[in-house]
């Protein structure tokens, strides 16, 4: 290696070695992605935000929603969603999102965007669409999802299956209550029946025979 080049590498070297702890300081203050994901919905339970994962959407379809959870967030960022349709045009960008350290639960913040599909210019773009997540103006994700045609047939088949469900539901409870008035029925039967009783017979059954033989014997004595 020459005099100058390597100069300039020990130079180099010795930034690097001077600034960084201020590298390391900042790699390590960048929020981590701990989840994203395409789903057709977000439901609270209790304190969670629960994302209901999907990849498939119909035209039918209300939206389509694109949930992120980030950990390790100790300084505001700037978060936003950019979504393409299938010829790979910017269809819409989401407001930009903060992520603010202030709201965050132990340094972790979840937060979602969506687009309209039901009504709306998505619904007649068909095909395989994108969505990219920027963290301060740089694209760290993408997920891909598909928009298709509404099949009324399959729509059919799947209210024929909860028709069915429904019907196979209401059938069993009757089974059931049916199945609980016989037990019923037959505890009436079995009343004198008794596994744990003296001679297999249950204590109802043994006062109501000692009060029959009392009956017999006081008849027996009034009428000698």
């Amino acid at each position: 290696m020459q005099p100058s080049k390597l100069a300039i590498f020990l130079s180099i070297f010795c930034l690097y070695l001077y600034f960084q702890n201020d590298i390391l300081a900042l790699e390590s203050s960048k929020p981590i992605v701990k989840e994203a994901k395409v789903c057709s919905d977000v439901v609270k339970q209790g304190t969670n935000n629960i994302p209901l994962e999907a990849s498939r959407f119909t035209q039918n379809s209300k939206w389509v929603v694109m949930f992120v959870s980030f950990e390790n967030v100790q300084k505001q960022h700037i978060v936003l969603w950019k979504w393409y349709s299938p010829d790979g045009v910017l269809y819409y960008q989401n407001a930009p999102f903060i992520l603010n350290p202030q709201n965050a639960d132990n340094g972790q913040i979840s937060t979602w965007a969506k687009i309209g599909i039901l009504n709306e210019s998505a619904s007649s773009l068909l095909g395989n669409w994108k969505v990219i997540l920027s963290l301060d103006n740089m694209d760290i994700i993408e997920r891909n999802f598909v928009i298709e045609k509404y099949n009324l047939s399959i729509s059919e088949d799947s209210k024929k299956i909860q028709q069915f469900s429904e019907q196979q539901s209401v059938q069993k409870n009757a089974s059931e209550s049916k199945k609980e008035k016989s037990e019923k029925y037959r505890d009436t039967l079995d009343w004198d029946r008794d596994p744990n009783g003296f001679l297999g017979f249950s204590k109802a059954y043994w006062i109501y025979l000692v009060i029959a033989f009392s009956v017999v014997g006081v008849l027996l004595i009034a009428n000698p």
